[in-house]
């Protein structure tokens, strides 16, 4: 992995997230961010050193110089990095990053009820 590339880990079955994941490519120009389908039949999460259970339950992201960091964190960093920072910013002020809280709980909710919504 290039110095500043991180892997993102998602769930591939889940259509919320492989549109997300599109969107996210789409506005990567530089390259940075790569994706690790957890639901491959080609994935081993021990590979680094994390379980199934433990990758499916919140969003992971492997930072470039080993750091994990997960759920809303993920997604700020990850909309820092394609040019999106402001969002990431916003999403950090005292009312609203209970409300990103929130919805990014939802989502989770929505991605495990119903994979193909």
């Amino acid at each position: 992995m290039k110095h500043g590339n991180i892997i993102v880990f998602y769930d591939g079955d889940s259509s919320l997230w492989r549109r997300r994941v599109q969107l996210l490519r789409r506005l990567d120009r530089k390259d940075c961010v790569h994706f690790a389908n957890i639901k491959s039949r080609s994935f081993d999460a021990r590979v680094f050193d994390k379980t199934q259970k433990e990758l499916s339950a919140v969003t992971h992201c492997l930072l470039a110089d080993g750091t994990w960091i997960k759920g809303t964190d993920v997604l700020r960093h990850v909309y820092s990095l394609v040019g999106f920072g402001f969002v990431a910013r916003l999403t950090e002020l005292p009312l609203l990053r209970p409300a990103s809280e929130i919805c990014y709980r939802l989502f989770c909710r929505l991605r495990l009820q119903d994979p193909a919504i």
